[in-house]
């Protein structure tokens, strides 16, 4: 058990590590964000490209800030980002369909937004500005739908939301809710090594922000004692959240997750010849934090996830054999687990 987790543990931070250095490479339609230098001010960038992947991401769509290798396929549309006076920002947008370019443009005041929501307020007029660049060249191309980055199932003409959270475009809709299975392995130093899975449930409440629940099961590895072994089983469930530290929608996605445990540990003894056995049930509660990496599958609704934490026991349990204490599940732990999860809403 002890090797496992410690891979697991090595492999995610390597992973962590990749994933912080990796470029954008999108494996599907995205848009390109320039930003003057220096950047605008009055307000934080970042909340702004955040703001807007998330955005574009609900119709399929990946934004990039930089452009990536050469080999992937070039954007479909570009947005620039600028700053003409201190409380102007001005916004240009080229949308394109094969030769065909649409360019658009125009200016915000500051001074109308409040401060907090400026960010959201640039966002907003960039996503509108694409929205209505793709529309214009769809009336010219003459097609009856706008190009993927810019088509909304409300506001695109003649484009309807389908039951299956798929949009008109083709690409799936961003889901707020995911369920899903993993399996997680548990090395705690009070000597409990632990196996089990759990049923889980993310609920994103932010750009970059999750709740996440976890119900499940650990069985332990027999121990044995001078007077016999020792059993332990214990039904668990965690309450946490995770924030990504890369930007909505990219793969993989980094995160640093928190977690409160509960655990009912029944420990018992199979006591040798000549001994006497005993039975008992006793609540641990734990946290935990560490390294969370989410990477999507080719649909784009589901994701693979893999965690290594670090924990520690609030409250241990141990098991004794007289005055000897046998395992526990005590002092800090490794765990390391692996998961399937799908959005459903």
């Amino acid at each position: 058990m002890k090797p496992i987790a410690l891979a697991c543990f090595a492999a995610l931070t390597l992973l962590s590590t990749v994933a912080l250095a990796k470029p954008c490479a999108p494996e599907g339609p995205w848009v390109l964000a320039i930003v003057s230098s220096p950047p605008p001010r009055g307000f934080k960038i970042g909340d702004v490209l955040d703001r807007l992947a998330v955005e574009l991401s609900a119709r399929g769509m990946t934004l990039c800030d930089a452009a990536p290798p050469p080999a992937r396929q070039a954007p479909v549309a570009t947005v620039t980002l600028a700053q003409p006076s201190p409380r102007v920002v001005a916004l240009e947008v080229d949308v394109r369909d094969g030769t065909r370019k649409k360019h658009e443009k125009r200016e915000i005041d500051l001074v109308q937004a409040p401060p907090e929501r400026s960010a959201t307020v640039v966002a907003l007029a960039a996503d509108e500005l694409l929205r209505a660049a793709a529309e214009e060249l769809a009336l010219e191309v003459g097609q009856s739908s706008a190009p993927p980055p810019t088509t909304s199932p409300t506001e695109a003409g003649g484009s309807q939301a389908r039951s299956d959270g798929a949009d008109t475009t083709g690409h799936p809709r961003a889901r707020t809710l995911a369920l899903g299975l993993r399996g997680a392995g548990e090395l705690w130093t009070g000597g409990l090594s632990l196996l089990g899975a759990d049923a889980l449930g993310s609920l994103a409440v932010a750009p970059r922000t999750r709740l996440e629940l976890y119900v499940g099961a650990r069985k332990a590895f027999d121990r044995d004692a001078t007077h016999g072994a020792v059993e332990a089983w214990a039904p668990c469930g965690r309450l946490g959240g995770s924030v990504s530290l890369t930007r909505p929608s990219s793969s993989p996605e980094l995160a640093i997750a928190g977690r409160l445990g509960v655990y009912a540990v029944s420990v018992s003894g199979q006591p040798t010849a000549g001994s006497r056995g005993g039975a008992d049930t006793s609540a641990a509660l734990t946290i935990e934090a560490g390294p969370s990496l989410r990477v999507l599958l080719p649909e784009g609704q589901s994701a693979l996830v893999l965690d290594a934490m670090l924990g520690a026991a609030l409250r241990g349990v141990s098991a004794r054999d007289g005055d000897e204490v046998v395992t526990g599940l005590t002092g800090v732990a490794l765990t390391a687990s692996l998961g399937f999860v799908t959005g459903v809403l």
